[in-house]
């Protein structure tokens, strides 16, 4: 069949029982942290919810959830621009080349 029983020990375990040194809390965690904090006082703490089939309910995208943007440019709630860019470089394809498409 081509397999060969090796009669050799198994090899020791090797030694686990070392030191980890532990250089503290990373200072891009440390710093998030504070972000994350500060932002929560200021707006409060985001809670994301699940719904009845388990996918996740996030806000909806209305003039109240950018009430800041809106009140700074006086647009009525019903003229208010999307946020989506629009008709830029209609004639561009992301898959052919600027040589075109071969």
């Amino acid at each position: 069949m081509g397999h060969i029983i090796s009669t050799d020990p198994p090899a020791p375990e090797p030694d686990r029982d070392y030191f980890v040194p532990h250089f503290g809390e990373d200072e891009d965690i440390a710093f998030t942290k504070k972000n994350i904090a500060s932002a929560e006082a200021v707006k409060g703490v985001w809670t994301v919810k699940h719904d009845g089939n388990g996918a996740w309910v996030l806000p909806s995208v209305d003039a109240n959830q950018y009430g800041n943007f809106k009140a700074e440019n006086n647009w009525p709630s019903d003229q208010m621009p999307s946020l989506v860019q629009t008709e830029s470089e209609l004639s561009s394809d992301p898959i052919c080349s600027s040589a075109g498409c071969t």
